[in-house]
């Protein structure tokens, strides 16, 4: 059995509702708060399709920490890596819309950390294993250098390698200053999974094969991205690129957590090993992202709750 180790951060998404500054302090009783970010709810979603899906990060031992802690063992993701410290409060987002179709335009980002942090007990990694990490948690300074640590022995185990790239633009101020790290992950995986809105913050060019001709492909030749303009998932490998419409507009958080899982859950159906993924025909190629595509939409029908 190939496990699946997911690596990201722990953090609530509080939504307000779009017109909360025009209503009494009533209209908060629409408050939606869930589990934030892609590579935590992938997480979920895998862990209620595979054995052995494990998630690596940290959370204060507070009523958040323990909500999101249980959330993720509900649906069957083991959570032993993750570093339950005391001395500070687990993150919270506060998003507030201007309206039903701009859901993104401001974002409060609350955080508080102990001293001493990402002390998590490492998983255990075999070969062809698949390892997901991503974003700022991927490049956050104060996590990196035990993360570097962590990923250096998970590079000795052969595992396969993806990578998540994506920040919030409050985050990081000046992509310069990251950039180094960023191309140090890129260099390492085996699979780069990709948004244009992302390329864009990072590279300051939306036009996703450009990018993965300038400054992907030197690095790892594997690259999934998802536009929203064009509403296509394209799959970047080589000399060929394979692409399938999507059904719906790819903006919210459980449709974007829903391709990632269903980019992973394809490697492991598929059974692609950091061998054969090198060697990916253009049947393969597009058997992966039509899986992605799929659980994409399903994992929006099924949410109940969800944004961007």
């Amino acid at each position: 059995m190939r496990r699946i180790i997911m690596m990201g951060e722990c953090a609530l998404d509080i939504v307000f509702p779009p017109t909360q500054n025009n209503y009494p302090l009533s209209t908060l009783s629409n408050l939606r708060a869930t589990p934030g970010g892609r590579i935590l709810n992938a997480a979920a979603l895998l862990g209620t399709l595979h054995e052995g899906v494990s998630y690596v990060s940290e959370a204060a031992r507070d009523r958040i920490g323990d909500m999101i802690v249980s959330f993720l063992q509900a649906n069957n993701v083991n959570v032993g890596s993750i570093d339950r410290y005391v001395d500070g409060d687990t993150p919270a987002n506060l998003f507030f819309p201007i309206d039903e179709d701009h859901l993104t335009e401001s974002i409060m980002i609350y955080r508080r950390y102990p001293e001493e942090c990402f002390d998590v007990k490492w998983p255990d990694v075999d070969e062809d294993d698949i390892v997901v990490f991503g974003s700022y948690f991927a490049i956050d300074p104060r996590v990196r250098p035990r993360l570097q640590e962590l990923l250096k022995h998970i590079i000795d185990r052969k595992a396969l390698i993806v990578y998540v790239p994506g920040f919030l633009s409050r985050q990081v101020p000046r992509v310069t200053r990251v950039m180094p790290a960023l191309l140090e992950n890129l260099e390492i995986s085996d699979l780069i999974v990709t948004r244009t809105r992302d390329l864009r913050k990072i590279f300051e060019d939306e036009d996703p094969q450009r990018v993965y001709d300038e400054h992907i492909k030197f690095y790892c030749r594997s690259m999934v991205n998802i536009d929203n303009a064009t509403r296509k998932m394209c799959f970047y490998h080589d000399d060929s690129v394979i692409s399938t419409p999507i059904s719906r507009p790819p903006i919210s958080l459980m449709w974007n957590a829903g391709a990632l899982a269903g980019i992973i859950s394809s490697l492991i159906d598929l059974g692609i090993t950091r061998k054969k993924l090198k060697e990916l025909d253009h049947a393969t190629l597009s058997d992966i992202i039509t899986e992605a595509n799929s659980m994409a939409d399903n994992a929006v029908d099924k949410a109940r709750v969800d944004h961007l």
